[in-house]
């Protein structure tokens, strides 16, 4: 096991959301953990003394016929590393868009998912495969007229997600700083998209297409958008990246067993009505300093209490259906 923060060591090409424009995005520390296998990338979040290691990508194949218990042993040499180099406090959540086949041992396991689109089909047939009330939805947007588009007014698609995210009482909105970032960085592998009704703001997506898959990071409306205009931001969307060439459509993050009762259920339940198929695996988190992890989970609990929020951890809050002794 090896680690750096220097891509060009890596010596291997690497899927957008590993690559050093798209980490530097989101942190100054960063690198790779990797062997002759495989590669993980990952970013530490420093905040006071916590330092957080948040994985961005999927374990990334060097070589082909690899097997679940390949994947599984360089998990387990990848916490053993962490520990041994002392490179974070604890390996917290991966990002939304990760889904891992396994998992190592020691580690608090989620299931976690992603619904995601087939952009391989034809035009009517992607049309057909929603769900009948998103098809309504979406012609009865169109005869409104409502208009979808990309932009590069940042300040709007920011404010709309964390205005979003706020109703939801949920901390986990991109800074604008981040999201200008993204911009510079990606260049044309970022896109952001919003639906206006007259001029005025209905939905907003920040998409990032990662090879042939295109990701929706991250998703806002208006309180009470028009019925329609975020499904129709889906749909034209999703026909842009068609165009593009790119493959699968990624709603980015679901919740494999949610509570109807939860918050995230209606999320889930529009994401279904574009598809059925949802990849499914685990996400993971591990503590490596369990004293600082609770004096971390306390600290954000009481600030953000403070400030109107409710804070769990993410891992918690799934719904842990595997813990670490």
């Amino acid at each position: 096991m090896r680690h750096t923060n220097s891509e060009e060591e890596v010596k291997f090409r690497l899927p957008l959301l590993a690559s050093t424009k798209y980490l530097s995005a989101k942190s100054d520390n960063f690198g790779w953990l990797y062997d002759d296998k495989f590669v993980l990338s990952y970013l530490i979040d420093k905040k006071l003394l916590f330092r957080r290691m948040v994985f961005t990508c999927c374990l990334i194949h060097k070589k082909d016929n690899l097997t679940l218990e390949d994947e599984k042993n360089f998990l387990n040499d990848v916490v053993d590393y962490v520990k041994k180099e002392d490179l974070c406090d604890f390996i917290y959540k991966p990002q939304s868009n990760v889904i891992f086949k396994t998992y190592p041992e020691g580690a608090d396991v989620v299931r976690w998912g992603s619904y995601i689109v087939d952009l391989t089909q034809s035009k009517d047939e992607l049309f057909n495969s929603f769900n009948q009330k998103h098809r309504g939805a979406i012609r009865k947007a169109i005869k409104e007229n409502i208009k979808v588009s990309t932009t590069q007014n940042i300040d709007e698609v920011y404010t709309l997600i964390k205005d979003t995210l706020d109703r939801q009482h949920s901390i986990h909105y991109p800074s604008l700083d981040y999201l200008n970032k993204l911009k510079k960085n990606l260049g044309d592998s970022v896109k952001f998209y919003i639906s206006k009704k007259d001029n005025h703001l209905e939905g907003a997506l920040v998409i990032i297409i990662n090879d042939d898959r295109a990701l929706c990071m991250y998703a806002g409306s208006v309180k009470k958008p028009i019925r329609g205009s975020i499904n129709l931001l889906h749909y034209q969307a999703m026909l842009d990246m068609k165009e593009l060439g790119v493959k699968i459509y990624d709603f980015v993050g679901a919740r494999v067993d949610v509570d109807k009762e939860s918050k995230y259920y209606g999320i889930q339940v529009f994401k279904r009505k574009f598809t059925q198929k949802m990849e499914q695996g685990y996400s993971f988190r591990v503590v490596i300093h369990p004293v600082k992890f609770k004096l971390f989970n306390l600290l954000a609990k009481t600030y953000l209490k403070a400030n109107g929020y409710r804070y769990e951890d993410p891992i918690d809050s799934i719904g842990v259906i595997e813990k670490s002794s």
